[in-house]
């Protein structure tokens, strides 16, 4: 967990005063001036809250007390371990922050080897819910290729589909090109993720519920 000499110096890194910082995380400006004094009353939890405000805008904390810009905000990984670092990273993000993962854009065929890249995606779908965790899939009208409760999915038009899947989780973003060169990006930032994420969900409220008559299978 950050100290109080941290909080000061990632606040600086950021050029920002305590009334930004107050604005951006919630926590009040007196508290942060006690925190910044080392007062022996900041709460675990307000310093958790402080460094999780921080990461999202580009701090990383290092050992000793260090503080630093992040230098790359924009991740790339290389064929099926790509995904799986993908998967992961989902799995991860969610279960220490919560919320649900917004997926656009996914195919019930994928160019990688169908029968392991299932096998992953089903495996991650079941330890999602099994931590209290959801998802919602926007995918192609008529693809009936569910691996979540099938309320999850809705229909978009072939039209309005990518052909890239886009996830949206926590304050990251990350596309996945399945042909070659297959390649994972994940860019994580909190602006970048909730406007993506305001997208989805305007979306989302105009897509069409999934019809029980036109399923053919379910995993």
């Amino acid at each position: 967990m950050i100290n109080s000499a941290q909080v000061k110096a990632a606040r600086a890194l950021l050029n920002w005063k305590q009334e930004q910082l107050e604005l951006v995380s919630g926590v009040g400006r007196k508290t942060i001036y006690d925190c910044e004094r080392g007062s022996s009353s900041t709460k675990d939890t307000t310093l958790k809250k402080l460094q999780k405000t921080f990461e999202n805008h580009g701090i990383e904390f290092l050992p000793r007390s260090g503080v630093a810009l992040r230098d790359q905000m924009v991740s790339s990984y290389e064929g099926i371990e790509g995904e799986q670092f993908l998967l992961d990273d989902i799995y991860k993000t969610l279960k220490e922050t919560g919320g649900e993962v917004l997926v656009y854009g996914v195919h019930g065929e994928s160019p990688l080897d169908y029968k392991e890249f299932r096998e992953m995606v089903v495996k991650h779908v079941e330890r999602l819910y099994a931590a209290g965790l959801t998802q919602r899939v926007l995918k192609r009208e008529g693809d009936t290729n569910f691996i979540a409760p099938e309320e999850s999915y809705r229909w978009m038009p072939i039209t309005e589909t990518v052909p890239v899947p886009l996830y949206i989780y926590d304050n990251k973003v990350a596309f996945s090109q399945l042909t070659e060169p297959k390649t994972t990006t994940i860019i994580e930032n909190i602006m970048i993720a909730e406007s993506w994420r305001h997208l989805f969900n305007f979306a989302w409220d105009n897509a069409k519920p999934v019809s029980a008559k036109k399923k053919k299978k379910k995993a």
